[in-house]
């Protein structure tokens, strides 16, 4: 990603905080080396971003990209990450493991204790997360779990390709419908047309 003007102090900042964890800092007095290598680590702050959850918006916000941009970066990191966890597989090389959760994490944006939920179609990082911060934490807490507690959570239609994915064969009720108050009743705000 492109440095903006207003990019340099930060990503400065985190750099020279982490140097150590970095194979090789460029010479600052290097200025192509170094602004390039600077653009990396703004990419990769990215990153830690989108899988530490944070919302897109305030990633967009943060370093003044679109949406299109985040995805576009998400999906390159993806296959570097897919390239290197299948490499590291086959080779039998130590981080194998690691190599593919964090492939995973790329993938949908979402922290480690959420991979378990992630495994679930039509479940994403912001539907994982509802459910684990309501305490299912696993398709295992899922399969205990009454439709309804699950269907007020992501909704009847999800709730139910949820249970069918975990081997639960049973239909979620419909949430009851809402009466529309009567015009002009004391418990509901007037509109135009009660004058």
């Amino acid at each position: 990603m492109y440095m903006r003007s207003q990019d340099y102090q930060d990503v400065n900042d985190y750099v020279m905080a982490h140097a150590g964890e970095f194979s090789k800092v460029p010479s600052p007095f290097n200025i192509a080396e170094y602004e390039w290598f600077l653009s990396e680590v703004k990419t990769s702050l990215l990153l830690m971003d989108w899988i530490h959850e944070k919302p897109e918006n305030e990633i967009c916000l943060k370093f003044g990209i679109g949406e299109g941009d985040i995805h576009s970066t998400v999906d390159i990191a993806e296959w570097i990450m897919h390239v290197t966890s299948q490499l590291a597989r086959l080779l039998d090389l130590k981080g194998a493991k690691e190599a593919a959760e964090l492939e995973k994490r790329i993938r949908y944006g979402a922290a480690p204790e959420l991979m378990d939920l992630l495994d679930i179609r039509s479940v994403g990082r912001v539907r994982s997360r509802k459910l684990y911060e309501a305490g299912f934490k696993s398709t295992a807490d899922l399969a205990g779990a009454s439709p309804e507690q699950v269907a007020a959570l992501v909704g009847p239609k999800i709730a139910e390709r949820i249970f069918k994915q975990i081997g639960r064969r049973e239909a979620v009720p419909e949430p009851p419908a809402i009466e529309p108050l009567e015009k002009g009743s004391p418990e509901g705000q007037r509109t135009i047309s009660d004058y």
